[in-house]
């Protein structure tokens, strides 16, 4: 009678074979996959002395940053030079309740999430000015912005919704044909 062991090497490399080609793969694709996940934060911010807040730096792709209503009213809120990913964008959302604003920008910002949906609130921000001495927009996106996103924001007694614009400068980097505000 013929006995053939488990552990010997010949019927290990047969059986497993298709494995030991696929570990090498599988483990890349893990380390990848948790490098990018791993990377994603919730910020909480804490608003300026002048009730504001401006970022410009700090954030990576997939990252959140949280508005907390407790910290109401915010005199306006800026992004510059913040970039998210085409699968991971940078997410603004708010908590606890309606998030009040007098201004939201954007400039120079790609993939990027305004999601008002951090409350049971139908609208997690509410951005409004009725004492506006010059009038000017809700949320104003420019520059060599693309890949915006903005939900659930009630935007009333402004003088404009939304100012979606590059306006005319110097700079021929930003103008027809070397960029466009795409995917707003």
């Amino acid at each position: 009678m013929l006995a053939v062991s488990l552990h010997h090497p010949t019927f290990m490399k047969k059986l497993f074979g298709i494995q030991q080609r696929l570990t090498p793969i599988v483990a890349l694709a893990g380390i990848l996959l948790f490098s990018f996940s791993a990377s994603a934060n919730k910020i909480y911010i804490t608003k300026f002395a002048d009730n504001g807040y401006f970022a410009n730096s700090g954030y990576a792709a997939g990252d959140t940053i949280v508005l907390k209503a407790v910290q109401n009213p915010f005199s306006y809120f800026v992004l510059e030079n913040i970039h998210g990913a085409s699968g991971a964008p940078i997410v603004v959302i708010n908590e606890g309740g309606v998030v009040r604003l007098e201004t939201m920008e954007l400039n120079h910002c790609t993939f990027i999430k305004i999601d008002g949906t951090g409350s049971s609130d139908p609208y997690g921000f509410y951005i409004s000015n009725p004492g506006q001495v010059v009038v000017g927009p809700g949320i104003h996106i420019h520059g060599r912005s693309s890949d915006i996103e903005v939900n659930n924001c009630d935007i009333n007694q402004i003088g404009y919704g939304f100012w979606i614009k590059e306006e005319g400068t110097c700079d021929v980097s930003l103008q027809y044909p070397n960029w466009r505000l795409n995917n707003i």
